[in-house]
């Protein structure tokens, strides 16, 4: 006769009914006549908590619950017993027998350190990445056994894989070194393997390419047809150099159509700081600005919407990769928008320090460093035409 009943989920309401946010545990039942077998069978209710609550998302309580649920159900059938056992907690019994990899592992450090939602959302996106390149290096090993060396390569190729640069370097390497420290401070691992210098040279960003003409042609044709609202968007990054953060918090209050121009709110943008940005007499008739004056300029469809915090910027960043990366198969990120506007404001020759103040930069060799390309069909011909020999 088994003296247990297998664990299952309780999801903050009754059998039945939908989940809700209260607490939730998953529960099994043990015979407390385990040790008199003459006796029918008392069942003792236990629950386990863990980490189950700790996120306000449905989809992620269900994920821990049901590792939570497992593990208990493996315990049970391998004759666990809650009344003998001392070590009843799952995740002990989990090291000892399962000896969980370093993706299970850095996946469970993320439920015991406590972060802002925004960072944690972050740490996901890294952890995701992560998990591709490790089964690819076929590192996936005890995390005791994870070394500095495996390290860099692991976030070596996390950067490669993404096309990005020094900066993603350091922040992967970073952020996963929390997590490792987690593992420490849990008596997982004795070291942590991120506790190095960045002294790999790390993989250089793609270079900015300005769009050709027929390439900007097709992109406006397509998503002025797919969804003109975005187009609007991408206008106002092109022609304002406003960061895509940044226009995602704008208000239709700040867009001052009397003076033409925008109030970049200090406590909105990125360097802290006041900035009018004059608004293009192109740019007009992109604008909508039909709605209160508290409404974000950009909602869920890129209109003017009542919301009580602002759109994500990776709304933007997801509809670009799709129209424009998957459908055209036009491989340019939507940042360098940004960039085509204050190297377009070069060509027709406007003064640098107007370029250098529409950007919002301290000094104009910044703006020319990061944004103006020297991709320019004029410096490229006045190169090509050069007729002198050795």
């Amino acid at each position: 006769m088994k003296h247990y009943k297998l664990a299952k989920i309780y999801k903050g309401a009754a059998k039945g009914q939908k989940p809700t946010l209260n607490q939730w545990y998953v529960y099994y039942y043990f015979n407390e006549n385990y040790f008199r077998p003459s006796e029918p069978p008392k069942w003792k209710r236990f629950r386990l908590k863990e980490d189950i609550n700790l996120t306000k998302f449905i989809h992620e309580r269900e994920d821990r619950a049901d590792a939570v649920c497992s593990a208990i159900n493996h315990l049970l059938r391998n004759g666990f017993n809650p009344f003998k056992d001392v070590e009843s907690n799952v995740q002990v019994y989990k090291d000892k027998t399962d000896k969980p990899k370093i993706i299970e592992m850095l996946k469970w450090a993320v439920t015991k350190k406590k972060v802002a939602h925004k960072t944690e959302l972050d740490i996901r996106s890294i952890l995701k990445l992560f998990d591709e390149v490790v089964v690819e290096l076929g590192y996936n090993v005890e995390p005791q056994k994870v070394t500095k060396v495996m390290m860099r390569e692991i976030i070596e190729a996390m950067v490669e894989k993404r096309g990005l640069g020094g900066h993603a370097y350091d922040k992967y390497r970073v952020m996963l070194g929390v997590l490792f420290e987690v593992l420490c401070d849990w008596e997982k691992i004795t070291e942590n393997p991120c506790r190095f210098k960045s002294k790999v040279k790390a993989p250089k960003p793609k270079s900015k390419s300005l769009l050709t003409e027929v390439q900007r042609a097709k992109i406006k044709e397509h998503i002025l047809n797919v969804h003109p609202n975005f187009f609007n968007y991408l206008m106002m990054l092109n022609m304002t150099a406003i960061r895509p953060v940044e226009l995602m918090r704008l208000k239709v209050g700040d867009v001052d159509m009397v003076n033409k121009r925008i109030l970049l709110r200090a406590d909105l943008a990125k360097d802290r700081e006041d900035r009018i940005v004059i608004i293009p007499e192109a740019l007009e008739k992109y604008l909508n600005l039909e709605g209160e004056k508290d409404w974000y300029l950009f909602g869920k469809d890129f209109t003017p919407q009542p919301r009580t915090k602002p759109m994500s910027r990776d709304k933007a960043t997801h509809l670009w990769q799709q129209l424009v990366i998957k459908d055209l198969k036009i491989e340019s990120k939507m940042y360098w928008l940004k960039h085509l506007g204050l190297t377009s404001m070069r060509q027709q020759g406007i003064d640098p320090e107007i370029v250098q103040l529409h950007a919002g930069h301290s000094s104009y060799e910044i703006t020319q460093k990061s944004y103006v390309s020297t991709d320019r069909p004029e410096i490229i011909k006045a190169i090509r035409e050069r007729k002198e020999d050795f």
